[in-house]
């Protein structure tokens, strides 16, 4: 006989939802997606088959929640009301179902005794990572099963602690604007990259992940930095879904090179007075490197860990960096002489 396939549903439809329910349909899972009204689960369920996902249910009844082992929350409410929807989500579902929240503040905040964190890296058909942030008593077994489950590679990650992808992409989007500001344009930065073995350079990839996600987590953390980032999002440029972000994609198709980003960088390095220079291939990946290599020592983790993180969360080729060599270069990242 064959085996059931468990259920798992997913309250929400942005991308974190979006990538659920693609990884648990190819992982075996009888998908379901609960959006707020019948219209919104029509419209969702419409764009889901033109992204690969007919085998996802789409549905406006709640109910189904009773009936599953496995519930992902991805809203993208405010806080308040997503804390309110955790409260309600107690009475909804089964006492021995696997609860994940998709956002790290949201499950710390989280109401609910048993509510497990579950992020995963973006984009899902590029990254493998997923970091598992335990429930209040310390448990996050069933969470780690179910991300290998869906093809990821876990690491837990303590709640007193952070994402260790959180604190390398930092370091990283900043890197990148430091050598933006003084003149390495963006796809210059990236065939660098492309060239040391990177699958995809970082503004291509950012690009496929929207430029407003990172752009959200500045705005919460109060980071008013990244003065070429930020202009891009409020200009519009979000990525290849609208078509524009740090390159064009005419048609919807493949990156094409966009002056008017180029442009854009010149005036935000004039207006901060910097002045700006051509740099070598060279010049760009020793700067990254040596920048990230900061930043993953200055977490704390053992080599091992961060190399996984990067390999699987931020796209890095294996061995690109050295975590454990100490000799190093001490300057922080955005003081080196370049």
């Amino acid at each position: 006989m064959a085996k059931a396939m468990r259920r798992m549903v997913i309250v929400g439809s942005g991308a974190e939802a979006i990538a659920v329910a693609s990884l648990g349909a190819k992982g075996g899972f009888d998908v379901v997606v609960v959006e707020e009204d019948s219209a919104s689960a029509e419209r969702f369920a419409v764009f889901l088959k033109q992204v690969g996902g007919e085998a996802v249910q789409v549905t406006a009844e709640i109910g189904v929640l009773k009936s599953t082992e496995i519930v992902v929350e991805a809203t993208d409410l405010p806080q308040a009301a997503r804390m309110d929807f955790h409260r309600n989500l107690e009475a909804q579902v089964s006492g021995n179902a696997l609860i994940c929240c998709v956002d790290r503040e949201a499950t710390l905040e989280s109401p609910l005794g048993n509510c497990v964190g579950l992020n995963l890296a973006a984009p899902a058909h590029l990254r493998r990572l997923a970091e598992i942030t335990p429930d209040r008593q310390g448990n996050c077994e069933e969470a780690v099963v179910l991300a290998k489950e869906l093809g990821r590679k876990a690491i837990i990650c303590p709640r007193d602690s952070f994402l260790l992808s959180a604190s390398l992409e930092q370091a990283w989007y900043a890197s990148l604007e430091y050598l933006q500001m003084r003149g390495a344009v963006p796809h210059e930065i990236d065939e660098a990259l492309v060239s040391e073995g990177f699958a995809m350079g970082p503004h291509e990839a950012q690009d496929l992940i929207g430029t407003e996600i990172a752009y959200a987590d500045r705005r919460r953390r109060g980071d008013d930095s990244q003065l070429i980032a930020d202009r891009m999002v409020e200009e519009g440029r979000l990525g290849k879904k609208v078509g524009v972000g740090w390159y064009r994609y005419p048609g919807g198709g493949g990156a094409v090179i966009d002056p008017l980003v180029e442009d854009l960088i010149r005036e935000e390095a004039h207006f901060a007075l910097v002045e700006q220079r051509s740099f070598s291939d060279a010049e760009i990946v020793g700067f990254l490197r040596q920048a990230l290599f900061e930043a993953g020592r200055k977490t704390g983790a053992s080599s091992e860990l961060i190399e996984t993180v990067a390999i699987h969360g931020l796209g890095l080729p294996p061995g690109w960096i050295n975590w454990s060599d100490q000799s190093g270069s001490r300057n922080q990242p955005g003081k080196n002489s370049i």
